[in-house]
């Protein structure tokens, strides 16, 4: 991997989500819940790992995720992340997963960064 690809596949992302630029952390929670896979990761593992209020990643994740605008009413968010199943375990604890479009960004930025 070199410096090159990594600054490519950052611009990708930023290009996909349709911003010019984003935080870190969005970048980091979005791989984290990519190597969380199948079992998704909850928001308190996601803060803890990032270093961030549990509040922060809260409304990072509904800010990643797709939602209805309480305002307008239209769809919103970037359609990254999906925070919408119940943990098994505790029905009280939301997993957060990546959505298909998620999954294909993510996957896109690997084939950059292997290049």
């Amino acid at each position: 991997m070199s410096v090159h690809n990594l600054v490519r596949a950052l611009n990708f992302l930023c290009d996909a989500i349709g911003k010019k630029d984003i935080p870190l952390y969005w970048v980091t929670l979005i791989l984290l819940v990519y190597e969380a896979g199948e079992k998704g990761i909850t928001t308190k593992e996601a803060s803890e790992s990032i270093n961030m209020t549990q509040g922060i990643a809260s409304r990072t994740v509904k800010l990643l995720s797709r939602y209805l605008n309480a305002n307008t009413k239209q769809l919103d968010g970037f359609d990254i992340l999906v925070a919408l199943q119940n943990d098994m375990e505790n029905r009280q604890r939301q997993r957060i997963y990546l959505s298909e479009h998620g999954k294909k960004i993510v996957k896109e930025m690997l084939k950059i960064l292997e290049k």
